[in-house]
């Protein structure tokens, strides 16, 4: 099937966000190329694009019939199925797609990952006080460990920025994290005082053993 009646299609909330960039690409392609009508787009009993967001958008640029299909299996399975097979999806896609079916710790994670602004991982690592063991947790909308006050964590890796060249690395940021819920607030005091001893690990727990030998050298 195709039409040309764009109004009869709608874009679910729950699939990624859109990408500009791959509508523009996609539609010099299809403009050169035309459709490839082996590919249609998938839609809902309620024409909602389950996958192809990006080629009906492109379509609708170039004015030209959207080839699509209709599929009777559970939306939102059948979207997470269709484009893990197409492009893995991201981090970021996953706590998108969780947040807009109203799950209340992925909302609570999204915003948080759009204000902190440490990307996607270190964000994570921020919210969840865990350095692992959380990505299938992600992918399949499960309950995260959640750390009690990330905004403590936030504020400190950020008092690192402009003093330690490495403040964003995942190693340093997972430290960080780990030793603000582990350690008194005295003692993060004399690491903040003394931060330009510390130098580039290669990994989380030698940065680790560096705040220990920090705050063991200044007790008093």
């Amino acid at each position: 099937m195709k039409t040309i009646d764009y109004s009869e299609f709608s874009l679910r909330i729950t699939n990624r966000p859109i990408c500009d960039a791959r509508v523009k690409i996609l539609a010099n392609s299809m403009r050169e190329l035309g459709y490839i009508e082996s590919m249609p787009i998938t839609v809902s009993e309620k024409m909602e694009i389950i996958d192809g967001q990006h080629r009906f958008l492109a379509c609708k640029a170039l004015n030209i019939p959207v080839p699509y299909v209709v599929s009777y299996i559970n939306p939102d399975v059948l979207m997470q199925r269709l484009n893990s097979t197409s492009a893995v999806w991201r981090m970021d896609e996953y706590i998108h797609f969780h947040a807009k079916k109203g799950i209340d710790q992925y909302v609570r994670l999204k915003i948080f990952l759009n204000r902190s602004q440490l990307g996607t991982s270190n964000s994570i690592i921020v919210f969840t006080g865990t350095v692992q063991g959380w990505a299938n947790e992600i992918r399949s909308g499960k309950k995260l460990k959640e750390n009690s006050n990330p905004d403590k964590a936030l504020k400190l890796i950020f008092f690192f920025k402009g003093k330690l060249k490495f403040w964003s690395v995942s190693s340093f940021v997972r430290a960080v994290t780990l030793m603000c819920n582990s350690v008194s607030d005295k003692n993060l005091e004399k690491i903040k005082k003394n931060c330009y001893s510390i130098i580039e690990c290669a990994n989380s727990t030698q940065y680790s053993n560096q705040f220990i030998a920090i705050m063991n050298k200044y007790k008093r």
